[in-house]
């Protein structure tokens, strides 16, 4: 089959590698739509130093170099092991990306996104893929390929938003606009949430977001400090989303009120520094959002089909295998190609 290797950064290319076999307990999947995550580019890019670095950093999502990469994806059955009976050939599929122990003190506690033993995904940017038949997560007709292939960063959102513990009275300050960004800002809204605050540094993405319900947007690199102050105040709830290198998470401890919760989903690439006397004194709740729990994709099949979560506007752009690489070059380039989700059409 063909599939797109890593090997480092800016390093991935096209090759011909062995088709896998489904074992008696595994399920081959035919990939139709595959999208880059942030996670992914973080890889692609090396940023901050080596891939020894990052693997420290990201711990749970650990991929080796010289490996196929890459976890949001959809397709169909291909093959099935003999003791799959849950599925059928042709069965439109998606797949929750984490193989846990079953053994450690998390996973018997039901927190297998938590997993100290998790296996490492076996990357689906290629033609074909294995994953474990208990992983399987069927998707219904009404669902394209490429929405199917969204469930895995919105199961990430809706386990956030469950550990945000949002109430229709909060307020909210989403910090980045991008997939996860623009998926919380939907799912916040269907709630209920009246006071919405999205903020980026590039406007296309702010744009989207007011389409999208956003009730205030903010690009912080263009607003007089006195509007600034004025337009981040009264927060509740703040999710960031950006991750990298950002400042985002101190700018959520100036805004929020006292008592507030701050989520982390963005992945950081540095330690961050922040001011723990203000955390302190404001009584705040800081929470990791880490990945997602296999019922968390059934919610988000419920919410795509009824309507209240809406991804197809987020997909921008989308490139058979064969352009991978130019497919990572556009999903960094952001503020150029005004990319949002980038995927992958074998």
């Amino acid at each position: 089959m063909k599939a797109a290797v890593f090997s480092g950064p800016q390093r991935i290319r096209v090759l011909d590698v062995e088709t896998p076999k489904a074992d008696s307990n595994e399920v081959l999947i035919k990939t139709k739509a595959i999208g880059i995550c942030g996670t992914d580019l973080h890889f692609y890019s090396g940023k901050n130093g080596t891939l020894k670095d990052l693997f420290e950093q990201i711990k749970t999502i650990i991929f080796p170099s010289k490996t196929i990469i890459g976890h949001e994806f959809s397709g169909f059955v291909f093959d099935k092991g003999k003791n799959v009976h849950d599925v059928k050939l042709s069965d439109r599929v998606t797949a929750w990306p984490i193989i846990p122990c079953h053994e450690c003190k998390y996973c018997k506690m039901g927190l297998m996104n938590l997993c100290e033993n998790i296996r490492s995904w076996p990357g689906v940017f290629s033609e074909f893929v294995k994953v474990p038949s208990k992983n399987i997560v069927k998707i219904p007709t009404g669902l394209s390929y490429e929405e199917a292939a969204m469930l895995e960063p919105l199961a990430c959102v809706i386990h956030a938003i469950k550990l945000a513990k949002i109430e229709k009275h909060h307020s909210v300050a989403i910090f980045g606009a991008g997939t996860m960004g623009l998926l919380i800002l939907q799912l916040t809204k269907s709630f209920g949430i009246e006071k919405i605050l999205a903020t980026d540094i590039l406007e296309f993405k702010l744009e989207m977001a007011k389409k999208l319900g956003a009730d205030t947007v903010m690009n912080p690199l263009k607003i007089s400090p006195h509007e600034k102050k004025r337009l981040m105040k009264d927060v509740d709830i703040a999710f960031e989303c950006v991750g990298g290198s950002a400042s985002t998470l101190n700018q959520a401890l100036n805004l929020i009120n006292k008592r507030g919760r701050i989520i982390v989903i963005g992945t950081f690439t540095s330690l961050k520094q922040i001011n723990m006397l203000k955390f302190r004194q404001k009584e705040l709740i800081m929470v990791g959002s880490e990945a997602s729990e296999r019922r968390d994709f059934l919610d988000g099949i419920h919410l795509l089909i009824n309507g209240r979560v809406k991804v197809k506007p987020l997909i921008t752009h989308k490139f058979p295998l064969e352009n991978i690489k130019e497919a990572f070059e556009v999903a960094l380039e952001k503020e150029r190609t005004k990319s949002i989700k980038v995927q992958i059409i074998p």
